[in-house]
């Protein structure tokens, strides 16, 4: 019913959520980390992490320069608080080795509930994007963690047809191709703008 970017890719779905989460469960990622090891242990070349909350922990960043040295990208969602995620934690889309995506309009406008700044790489259309939803329904939804996917997609693109290029060639083809965020100052381009961080 849906449809996105993608060629000569498979998908492999890591479960970190309640089973009931729709039915008054728990909401949240349990052992999120975790999965993201399994899924590059299990042969992901990409991983999305539509996901994230505040907390920087030194061991999950170990996890993620353990993956990346695996040849696996791990594309993070920026979230969507209209903050500066320099200035206020956000992770796994904070760690370094992450290429954070922020969400854009229609019009290549920064979308009003993204959060943005330095570590926040590209971004990606996730405003009123057509998406499955519980109870076998579908509608349109809005967040950054529509935005992560589509870049996943892209960069599951690239790597189709580079399977040997590495996370950060594969992330700084995606930066140094993309068109620019439209309405951005001069002076407020360093907000937005990002790069790989190493």
């Amino acid at each position: 019913g849906i449809a996105s970017l993608g060629f000569n890719t498979k998908l492999m779905p890591i479960k970190c959520g309640s089973d009931n989460w729709n039915n008054g469960g728990t909401r949240g990622i349990f052992r999120g980390y975790e999965g993201l090891m399994y899924a590059a242990e299990n042969g992901a070349d990409i991983i999305n992490c539509s996901w994230g909350g505040p907390g920087y922990n030194p061991a999950e960043q170990e996890i993620i320069n353990s993956i990346v040295d695996m040849g696996v990208l791990i594309v993070a969602s920026a979230g969507n608080a209209t903050k500066n995620i320099d200035e206020e934690s956000f992770y796994p889309a904070g760690f370094n080795n992450i290429l954070c995506v922020g969400s854009i309009q229609k019009n290549s406008r920064k979308s009003g509930f993204s959060n943005y700044g330095i570590r926040t790489d590209i971004y990606a259309p996730g405003s009123s994007i057509y998406a499955t939803l519980p109870s076998n329904k579908y509608g349109n939804k809005s967040g950054t963690s529509m935005a992560g996917p589509v870049a996943a997609g892209l960069a599951a693109l690239i790597k189709a047809i580079h399977p040997d290029w590495t996370p950060h060639q594969i992330a700084a083809q995606m930066r140094s191709t993309t068109d620019p965020v439209s309405n951005v100052s001069t002076d407020d381009k360093p907000k937005y703008f990002g790069k790989i961080n190493t």
